[in-house]
């Protein structure tokens, strides 16, 4: 009779945590989870697009004639109207694969709610400081939404671009996705030996540099001719920042770059 008391407490409880799983997915899903409100002065807008270096190939795809494509991401101040969109998480591809690398359902994913509102008019008679941004190898970039809307809030158009066949999901500008490769990550290949570990983690850092100076160096277009962005930046008080292996990206444009006026490297090793 105790061993059957047991065994029904123990399904009883594990019932109720089922239970009480499944009431906290469900409200998840009705209700939404919400980033915490930034505690700048500014609402923010996101926008999004993609550049082209026409002087680089895309080293990481077997096509001979694919140039190297960035998709770009931009948190800026603005004044949204009544009726503007707000941003959500990431796509819905995107969101299926982050949610299958993380083992979580993807409805979590869509559930939650960013402050940022998509192609919000800027903040008008203003310029604003210029942030570039990277995030980490095998990189999920969504999860950097928050962050990045804070930063924007305080003053700061933040300009985060994302490095395709290196982070875990990207879409281009057709749409499609775009995961992680071998090619694209296999330079931290654990079997390799020290030396080559180290020549290949510089030679990853290198391409990721290339990918954040060509967005600096199109910045001035940007400014100029954005639909969304045209006449918001303060080019002349530019810096860099970024996470992991984006934080070492960054330094290195620092270093490269007297236009670039501060930078962090945010847990970051240096190569």
């Amino acid at each position: 009779n105790m061993k059957i008391t047991r065994k029904r407490v123990i399904l009883t409880a594990i019932a109720a945590l089922l239970l009480v799983s499944a009431v906290a997915a469900a409200a998840y899903a009705v209700y939404g989870i919400y980033y915490p409100t930034p505690e700048g002065e500014y609402k923010v807008g996101r926008t999004k697009f993609f550049v082209t270096d026409g002087e680089r190939r895309e080293v990481f795809s077997d096509a001979s004639d694919d140039m190297r494509e960035l998709p770009v991401t931009v948190y800026y101040p603005a004044e949204p109207e009544k009726g503007d969109e707000h941003a959500v998480f990431a796509s819905k591809d995107v969101e299926d694969v982050l949610a299958k690398t993380n083992g979580c359902p993807s409805f979590i994913l869509e559930s939650i709610r960013p402050n940022s509102y998509v192609d919000a008019a800027p903040v008008a008679g203003k310029t604003f400081p210029v942030l570039l941004f990277s995030g980490g190898l095998y990189g999920q970039f969504p999860f950097y939404n928050s962050l990045l809307e804070s930063v924007a809030a305080e003053g700061y158009i933040v300009v985060a671009v994302e490095h395709p066949y290196s982070e875990i999901a990207v879409e281009n500008s057709a749409g499609e996705l775009i995961l992680n490769t071998a090619a694209g990550t296999a330079y931290f290949d654990t079997e390799t030996d020290n030396d080559k570990l180290e020549a290949n983690a510089n030679a990853l850092c290198d391409i990721w540099t290339a990918d954040m100076l060509f967005v600096l160096d199109s910045l001035g277009e940007l400014n100029t001719s954005n639909a969304v962005l045209k006449g918001s930046m303060d080019l002349s008080k530019t810096g860099i920042f970024g996470h992991s292996f984006g934080g070492a990206a960054a330094i290195q444009c620092l270093q490269e770059r007297k236009e670039l006026a501060a930078g962090i490297n945010m847990d970051g090793s240096i190569y």
